[in-house]
């Protein structure tokens, strides 16, 4: 079931995706002792919501953190995702989260084709299954790094697919920085429990509303996860009309 939540500005809409998260985490938390494991997404979006979560009072060393999707560029660098969520998500409590990256910190600006297969290697090395993903959703409709126009999308959305995280390649005239990028498939995201999905502005809701309201569209990334959602799930959206 989609639950479509209205809010007026960025910071009421934060909060309230915080507080819903902090409230399933501490519900799954309670019910095991393994870590509860939490997927996420970068970009510039989600600055206020990270804050918020951070806040949270949540037993935050049993807490997993993995990435939606990542940049193949070196941690340190102004465009990865994991610099993005050390800088505003681990801070203070949330800092004694663990979280495992995609890209060593030694990553070279020009890896090679063995490079990039021992990366993949190591990011579908066995690993205990998502709890919950946090989406967020691109100008063009793509989640995760899922662009319809990545020669490797058909592979990276087969229903058959098992494969945890896959290469794609971005078309370096709608995509900056014009990087490859590392991703869940879609059979990943579908095999978490729980989906929280952030945006913002009157055209990622239409966009949105069309991936609702689309069935299965190859040409709109999240209308493949949402028409495949299984029946009982649950899958949160949280919107503010932005600026």
């Amino acid at each position: 079931m989609i639950h479509f939540h209205a809010f007026p500005d960025a910071a009421s809409a934060a909060a309230a995706q915080a507080r819903a998260l902090a409230e399933r985490l501490r519900e799954r938390l309670a019910a095991r002792a393994a870590p509860v494991v939490l997927a996420l997404s970068g970009g510039r979006s989600p600055v206020p919501f990270f804050h918020a979560l951070r806040e949270q009072p949540l037993a935050w060393s049993r807490v997993e953190l993995r990435l939606v999707d990542e940049r193949l560029v070196a941690p340190d660098q102004a465009f990865s995702n994991e610099r993005f969520l050390r800088e505003h998500l681990l801070q203070a409590q949330a800092a004694a989260a663990c979280c495992i990256g995609l890209v060593p910190m030694d990553w070279p600006l020009a890896p090679t084709t063995e490079q990039v297969a021992v990366l993949l290697q190591r990011a579908n090395a066995p690993q205990a299954p998502l709890d919950i993903a946090v989406l967020g959703l691109g100008t063009d409709g793509h989640i995760a790094s899922l662009f319809a126009n990545a020669p490797e999308y058909a592979s990276a959305t087969d229903l058959a697919a098992t494969t945890r995280y896959v290469l794609l390649h971005p078309d370096a005239q709608k995509v900056d920085p014009a990087v490859p990028r590392i991703s869940l498939t879609l059979t990943a995201l579908l095999a978490a429990q729980h989906w929280q999905l952030g945006l913002s502005g009157d055209v990622k809701r239409a966009q949105f509303e069309q991936a609702r309201d689309a069935g299965a569209n190859p040409e709109l990334p999240l209308s493949l996860l949402l028409a495949n959602l299984p029946t009982e799930a649950e899958f949160d959206v949280y919107w503010h009309p932005g600026i």
